[in-house]
């Protein structure tokens, strides 16, 4: 009964497993489909809004570097149509912050911003 209020209220948490799962895995194509039209990117030495084929090579650059062994949500919170993510990317060399902030289009979480520090 309640989880049918909060569903017909629409409170519930957007399904961010393709993000999540790409980020474990370092699967930038996965990652590009999960990209808004265009996307605020931030990793080490690079911050820029490009399209999500661009976003996903800068990803892609990242991750050869720092190849990922883990990601981990943290938090995540629906709001307004689209929601945030932070997590924990882990590598072989270190851990890094993930904040990620996506639209729901479609029924789909889409990422407008990535950044990796």
């Amino acid at each position: 009964m309640i989880l049918a209020l909060f569903t017909a209220w629409g409170v519930y948490a957007a399904d961010i497993t393709p993000i999540t799962e790409a980020m474990k895995s370092g699967n930038t194509g996965a990652l590009s489909g999960s990209m808004y039209t265009e996307a605020d990117v931030s990793v080490p030495g690079v911050s820029q809004r490009a399209s999500a084929a661009e976003a996903a090579a800068i990803l892609g650059r990242f991750f050869q570097g720092n190849p990922p062994t883990g990601f981990t949500v943290v938090h995540q919170a629906d709001k307004n149509g689209g929601g945030f993510v932070v997590g924990k990317l882990q590598t072989a060399s270190r851990e890094y912050r993930v904040n990620i902030t996506y639209v729901l289009k479609d029924g789909r979480a889409l990422m407008q911003t990535i950044r990796i520090e």
